[in-house]
């Protein structure tokens, strides 16, 4: 359903954020047909696994309850180890942002990449 409605929006002429947790070598297939013909690029977020940890552990305010974050620690930690979380080849500019501690770059940088 998220692909088909990102797709609708950009066949409109709007501009879109996608945001999700993609899989290298699951998400791409999905992904290809929306950038292969829109103007496209990729912020790849990535913090070290134990930050990930304590995100996902935490009873963080600002997160839905909705998100299970603690019963999916187990299996997001199996998928970085697996490499999932790496960067999806989709053949579009991309940026890695380190989130350890903030934006790295910050974000009025990672806007500027954007356009």
């Amino acid at each position: 359903m998220l692909f088909a409605v990102a797709k609708r929006i950009l066949d409109a002429d709007f501009g879109l954020v996608l945001a999700g947790n993609f899989s290298r070598g699951i998400s791409e297939t999905d992904l290809l047909v929306l950038t292969e013909s829109h103007d496209s690029v990729l912020i790849h977020c990535r913090a070290q696994t134990d930050v990930i940890a304590a995100r996902l552990s935490s009873h963080r305010r600002d997160r839905h309850e909705g998100h299970f974050d603690r019963d999916v620690l187990p299996d997001v930690l199996a998928a970085i180890e697996a490499g999932s979380y790496e960067p999806v080849a989709i053949g579009c500019p991309w940026l890695v942002v380190d989130t350890n501690e903030g934006y790295e770059p910050s974000r009025q940088q990672i806007v500027e990449f954007c356009r």
